[in-house]
């Protein structure tokens, strides 16, 4: 029996998105019924590779996964990378990003901190009776890549480990070295869960405009504004590569950290080696202090 998980749809010719909402969250009782489910993602998984995920992610960020990431992460082969990443973001009283602190740490050490319940936005008085808040975030960061045939599909995931205080405009995006050249299939979602225990997601692509969407020849980019009363967030985006054996892919997310942040200014950005993430750049430093600044990951390919 096919598990259906898509209920209403409702789709904008105006824009490059598509909203599915009221969908089921996936489980290990999807399996009950049926060897192998279908995911958000149309992805088909079978009950042992749901298992085999599950010790190292979540299930909404399994539902998220591309084929060709599951494809890649089974098999075990060295073409993925990822980071559990903690920022601390230090504002000012209007909210501009002052400076960042980062710290790589495992994924028992995340668990562990995860495990001690929700962070707040801490407040702390400096010289001159300045106000500057500091916030600190939880993320897991991953990149898989797939070789079929001539092309390479680069997937990148965000898992937000901790609901951020702020949920506006995100950037994920991806740059690319060398002479690889860019072959479509540009593609974004944001899974969600819902207090409810239901799952929204949106998808972006380029069916129906570019509105969140930043693409030249030497990288991509996807606005994605988050869900305000979602539980659990994944974000990803993926893309296909030609002739790119021997470069070098790098991916990152931004996260917004100021309420201000519009849609336009969050794709007011250019793919530059010298930007966030080491990998965009917006076109005014204010832009660019309203974001985290987090670093980007990178792969290269053999």
């Amino acid at each position: 029996m096919k598990n259906i998980k898509m209920k209403l749809i409702m789709i904008s010719f105006c824009v490059s998105v598509i909203f599915i909402t009221n969908v089921k969250a996936l489980s290990i009782e999807d399996f009950n019924n049926s060897e192998t489910v279908k995911t958000t993602a149309s992805s088909t998984i079978t009950r042992e590779e749901y298992l085999k995920l599950k010790e190292n992610y979540s299930d909404l960020m399994i539902d998220t996964f591309t084929q060709d990431s599951i494809d890649v992460i089974l098999k075990d082969n060295s073409n993925y990378v990822e980071e559990y990443i903690v920022t601390t973001t230090y504002a000012d009283y209007f909210g501009n990003i002052i400076s960042t602190q980062e710290e790589n740490i495992t994924k028992d050490e995340m668990e562990a901190i995860i495990s001690e319940g929700d962070y707040q936005v801490r407040r702390d008085v400096l010289p001159y009776t300045w106000k500057v808040d500091y916030t600190t975030t939880y993320k897991h960061l991953l990149m898989t890549i797939n070789k079929n045939s001539d092309l390479y599909i680069v997937s990148i995931y965000n898992d937000w480990l901790k609901m951020p205080q702020v949920k506006k405009y995100d950037v994920i995006a991806s740059r690319w070295e060398g002479n690889a050249i860019y072959s479509g299939g540009i593609e974004g979602l944001q899974n969600v869960k819902l207090k409810d225990g239901k799952t929204n997601f949106t998808m972006y692509n380029l069916d129906a405009g570019l509105d969140h969407i930043v693409f030249d020849n030497k990288g991509v980019g996807i606005s994605m504004n988050l869900y305000d009363n979602a539980t659990e967030i994944v974000n990803s985006m993926s893309y296909h590569l030609s002739n790119a054996s021997k470069n070098k892919i790098v991916g990152t997310y931004q996260h917004a950290s100021n309420n201000t942040i519009t849609l336009e200014e969050s794709t007011s950005y250019k793919i530059t080696a010298n930007g966030l993430g080491g990998c965009i750049s917006f076109k005014t430093t204010a832009i660019n202090n309203k974001y985290d600044g987090m670093k980007g990951i990178y792969y290269n390919l053999p």
